[in-house]
């Protein structure tokens, strides 16, 4: 009997529907607090209002909206979400469960990736395990949670089905050379992009999972430079270019660099002996498949996007506009985000939900990561074509770093997608291993084991933290103790949550430290104050605020206006100095403001207190203000149509 533990043999020995459903339990019991989670305060809010507003939303609508400026076109996200709303009603719980599901796709998609990848070794025992072992480091990696738990994170995932997806068709064309099979690869490819525009990385993913060498264990032979050899020129060159980094700042000489050392690689490893391989048909073959690829698939998403929106938003042109006044910053800041998510992927660890900059030792990460992707390309291995394509998807994310684009520079959900890619190509290399040195199995297992267990309580732990907005940005400030924004926030989710004793420590830590200097907290003081029934401190506040920012600050008029309409409801007597002060903030906000709710709000107002001249005025706003396919539209058309009517009959009495 073997002396291996009882665990292990069971564990080699699952066949494969089991092994499915195994991987579908550990998921959902991991993610199971991700169900009573609570609607983010960042971006959920807007994102599912928006939707639930648009009673009359098509499908239509959501992939040709003709707004005036157009900034993410994600039409299939779009699609989700009016799923969500015919299903769940936009309720918390449902949206989660989508983002669960979602993942757990994915999870079952890297599975297969790795089997289909693993073949050669699916007989043996540890072959037979190794993709749910990949499966499953990729649906617990702790850098993955961000993009499950966060309702608005959900394209990244939902990219992941189609361009894993199309992985599994790429691998499956590799096998047969059957042309159906990149017409499915470029459908996927497109839908994920509809999905999310990073997705366009997979364009060059393409090309290097097709041009990959059919034998794995080509790179662990020695038809090229041995290990030694490549291991001491790596370490020279790179040596070479951190040296005149530090000494001459310039990171366009270390791409000259890093060119020198391509070419040395390109030198020393002879493409014509490796087993009939022919280095210029395989590259017709791939110019062919790449461009029409990228034809078909760039200009389908150009046509939709150009009859979607009337106009761009001008956020792109101005990070690129960024790039091009200074390009050695630019290649420095993608150096250190591309060191950075690589480190993420093997040591996740903090987990940040904010991360506005990194430290700007990772530019020298990102260049060893710069050299290592050169010496897969020249060893071009389907596990090393795997780890590029990996890095392929978070490259059009480099550009975020600048923090014109997206609220943060850097985000974990951006690897989401790469981890995918990532994972399988660990199972891969680690399967050309296990041919080659089965004495290894039972230590990568055990190995295996124990990481998985550590990132599922990590994960778990993780996914706790994300039920609740107070925990989430009590955990976020505490890493990003100095950013204004993220306390802001804090103090916005403990007043929502009633704690007001702590949402007011917070505004004293941020004063005292300098850390508000927009009127923001202390206009959230206001809501401490209101909280505890102290109404007049808190009208205080609002003057005060609306005297320093000459009365044209929105936020602090609707508080103002809203605080007068509660003291006026407590007292029960009508108080002529706020009558007339919230008359002067109304005039005001009408003026200053375009929030097409706000008229409609108040138009109401107007009506039940007999002012029909100024609700007509406010419902015209409102229409004007409020998109097509509103629901509050067609309210305010009708109201203005019965005002108008009232008026002129009126009129005609009189």
């Amino acid at each position: 009997m073997s002396a291996d533990p009882f665990f292990l043999r069971i564990a080699m020995k699952l066949r494969l529907p089991f092994q499915i459903f195994l991987l579908c339990i550990i998921v959902l019991c991991i993610y199971y607090p991700t169900l009573s989670a609570e609607i983010s305060l960042v971006d959920d809010k807007d994102a599912i209002s928006g939707f639930f507003n648009s009673e009359s939303l098509t499908i239509k609508d959501i992939f040709l909206p003709r707004t005036k400026d157009g900034g993410y076109y994600r039409p299939l996200i779009g699609l989700l979400y009016l799923f969500d709303k015919s299903v769940w009603d936009l309720g918390a719980r449902g949206m989660h469960l989508d983002n669960i599901l979602i993942h757990l796709i994915n999870s079952i998609l890297v599975f297969f990736i790795s089997r289909l990848s693993c073949k050669d070794n699916i007989s043996s025992e540890t072959g037979n395990i190794l993709p749910f072992v990949a499966g499953l480091l990729f649906a617990l990696h702790p850098v993955n949670t961000e993009s499950v738990n966060w309702i608005s994170g959900r394209t990244d995932p939902m990219a992941a089905v189609f361009l894993l997806s199309a992985s599994i068709f790429l691998l499956l064309y590799r096998k047969s050379s059957d042309k159906i099979h990149l017409v499915f690869v470029i459908i996927l490819v497109l839908s994920g992009v509809l999905a999310k525009e990073t997705s366009l990385g997979m364009l060059l993913a393409v090309c290097f999972i097709i041009l990959a060498h059919k034998s794995e264990t080509i790179c662990l032979s020695g038809n090229s430079t041995n290990a030694i050899d490549s291991l001491k020129y790596f370490f020279i060159f790179y040596a070479a270019i951190i040296l005149q980094v530090i000494f001459t700042g310039n990171y366009w000489l270390s791409l000259a660099l890093s060119v020198l050392y391509a070419v040395y690689l390109a030198s020393r490893w002879s493409y014509s002996k490796i087993q009939g391989f022919s280095i210029s048909t395989q590259l017709l073959k791939l110019s062919a498949i790449s461009s029409i690829c990228l034809l078909m698939i760039i200009s389908t998403y150009t046509l939709l996007r150009r009859f979607a929106f009337k106009s761009d938003v001008s956020k792109i042109s101005h990070t690129v506009k960024l790039m091009i006044e200074d390009t050695n910053y630019a290649i420095s800041l993608f150096l250190g985000a591309s060191g950075f998510y690589v480190k993420k992927f093997f040591i996740p660890l903090p987990l940040n939900f904010f991360i506005l900059e990194i430290d700007p030792l990772y530019d020298f990460l990102g260049i060893a990561v710069l050299l290592f992707c050169i010496y897969l390309i020249t060893r071009l291995s389907l596990a090393s074509a795997f780890f590029l394509s990996g890095v392929c998807m978070f490259l059009p994310a480099l550009p975020f770093a600048f923090g014109t684009i997206a609220w943060t520079g850097y985000a974990e959900r951006y690897i989401y997608i790469s981890s995918a890619f990532w994972v399988v190509s660990i199972a891969i290399y680690m399967n050309t291993l296990l041919i080659k040195h089965n004495v290894l199995s039972k230590l990568t297992l055990v190995s295996s084991v124990i990481l998985i267990l550590f990132f599922g309580w990590q994960t778990y732990s993780r996914n706790i933290v994300w039920q609740k907005n107070t925990t989430l940005l009590a955990d976020t400030v505490n890493k990003n103790p100095k950013q204004p924004l993220i306390r802001e926030m804090y103090m916005q989710a403990l007043i929502n949550s009633g704690q007001y004793e702590m949402a007011r420590q917070q505004y004293i830590i941020g004063k005292s430290k300098s850390i508000f200097i927009s009127e923001g907290p202390d206009l959230l003081m206001a809501q401490v104050l209101i909280g505890e029934g102290k109404y007049n401190e808190a009208f205080n506040v609002y003057e005060k605020t609306l005297f320093n920012s000459n009365y044209t600050s929105e936020r602090a008029l609707k508080g103002a206006i809203a605080l007068i309409e509660r003291m006026s409801y407590v007292d029960k007597s009508p108080n002529q100095v706020l009558i007339e002060k919230k008359a002067f903030y109304e005039s005001k906000l009408i003026n200053i403001s375009k929030d097409p709710m706000l008229f409609y709000n108040m138009g109401q107002k107007a009506i039940t207190r007999g002012d029909k001249k100024l609700a007509l005025l406010l419902f015209e706003k409102a229409n004007s203000a409020f998109s097509d396919g509103n629901k509050y539209k067609e309210y305010s058309s009708r109201i203005i149509m019965s005002l108008k009517h009232n008026i002129n009959q009126e009129k005609i009495s009189k």
